[in-house]
């Protein structure tokens, strides 16, 4: 992306502006409770957040703490699972919670790759929520919208692009709420930059994106 580094912490300030306007409203975002935050990650790998915050809210009510969830039995968690479907989760979120139960709960990104069922991104991500680790979380969505900012015209799956976006988002993540700025990204990503038609006029960084000024959004990521 053509700026200097001077400019790069106005592109977190902007995104955040437009989360604290914008961003969607959702039960975890309210709270700091670990087991919680946790918990909604895990549900929210591979469901959509409409049909997962039923079964984030059953968990809560009937196992409100990790040691509560460690110590249910295989039935009880697949019972409160039943219909979210990839049944593995289900099992790796209570391998998960023993381990946390028993050992604690991580700090940073690289402990929390270490419990089951805990991949890259989702480590990422409670590291900054969670732990207030400066990191940005990437999936899809945040490759999407880090590809377009800088209008990076290679495939996105190599080693290449994928340390380069790294470095890119690192540099953009805001130092103060990176946890913010992750799910910001993520609520910009679902609501504007979408993969077809992205919404670029009311984008909040659109006059420092790259792609926009080239017209390559549509192209982005390739």
């Amino acid at each position: 992306m053509k700026q200097s580094p001077t400019e790069i912490p106005a592109v977190a300030e902007k995104i955040i502006q437009w989360y604290d306007k914008s961003g969607r409203h959702l039960p975890w975002r309210e709270l700091r409770n670990p087991y919680a935050i946790w918990l909604s990650e895990v549900i929210l790998q591979q469901t959509r957040v409409e049909q997962g915050r039923s079964y984030w809210e059953r968990f809560l009510q009937e196992l409100p703490t990790v040691e509560d969830l460690a110590a249910a039995s295989d039935t009880q968690i697949k019972g409160l699972w039943s219909g979210l479907g990839y049944y593995r989760r289900a099992d790796l979120l209570h391998r998960g919670a023993k381990q946390i139960a028993r050992t604690g709960w991580p700090q940073g990104t690289k402990e929390w790759l270490e419990v089951p069922g805990i991949g890259p991104y989702t480590a990422a991500a409670l590291a900054s929520i969670v732990d207030g680790e400066v990191v940005p979380a990437l999936d899809g969505n945040a490759f999407r919208v880090y590809s377009r900012l800088a209008d990076w015209s290679e495939p996105i799956e190599t080693s290449r692009s994928k340390a380069f976006i790294y470095s890119l988002a690192l540099n953009f993540v805001h130092p103060k709420r990176p946890g913010d700025f992750n799910q910001a990204v993520m609520d910009l990503a679902q609501a504007l930059c979408t993969p077809k038609k992205p919404k670029c006029n009311e984008c909040p960084v659109q006059e420092l994106c790259d792609a926009r000024s080239a017209g390559s959004a549509e192209l982005r990521p390739v």
